[in-house]
């Protein structure tokens, strides 16, 4: 199991990220679920596509913190914690 597993809590609630076979998934309350794949595993990186968002890199910077950054847009940075 990946560190970036496990539960995530930001602005809007809580997130759950899995993580099974090199596949993501993240739960996010009444949020369709956001499906993507592992880049890398040291440091943890994957790639989400977030269906009524767009497609994101997150990539875990410590154990309690993602840095996502927004594919095609110029400012889309957040960090979610644990």
């Amino acid at each position: 199991m990946m560190s970036i597993a496990g539960t995530w809590g930001q602005s809007e609630g809580q997130s759950e990220i899995t993580v099974e076979d090199m596949q993501v998934t993240i739960t996010m309350g009444t949020r369709p679920n956001g499906r993507g794949v592992v880049i890398c595993s040291d440091p943890d990186v994957i790639r989400v596509n977030f269906p009524d968002d767009r497609v994101y890199i997150g990539t875990l910077i410590n154990q309690n913190q993602i840095q996502w950054a927004g594919i095609g847009t110029l400012n889309a940075n957040n960090v979610w914690t644990r």
